[in-house]
């Protein structure tokens, strides 16, 4: 399956390696795929380390339409996996 995912995944260095997943994706990515990907990610890592939070930071450049972003996620696609 291609979810416009790179590798290699990053997953923090030194004192914060295991605190922070970084997935970078390809350009055009879009809300299908975003959320198939996203919901394999987190329950991974809901399994493996149990957090009692989980952050989700995403910019308004993810927005199909941003000038300065390269994906083509919809509101609903970027914000409500």
């Amino acid at each position: 399956m291609d979810w416009n995912i790179t590798i290699p995944v990053e997953i923090g260095e030194r004192e914060g390696k295991f605190y922070a997943i970084n997935v970078p994706l390809k350009d055009g990515i879009d809300d299908s795929s975003f959320t198939r990907l996203f919901k394999t990610i987190i329950s991974k890592v809901v399994e493996t380390y149990q957090p009692g939070a989980i952050v989700l930071q995403c910019g308004a450049d993810s927005l199909a339409g941003d000038r300065l972003g390269c994906f083509n996620l919809s509101i609903d696609g970027a914000y409500f996996p």
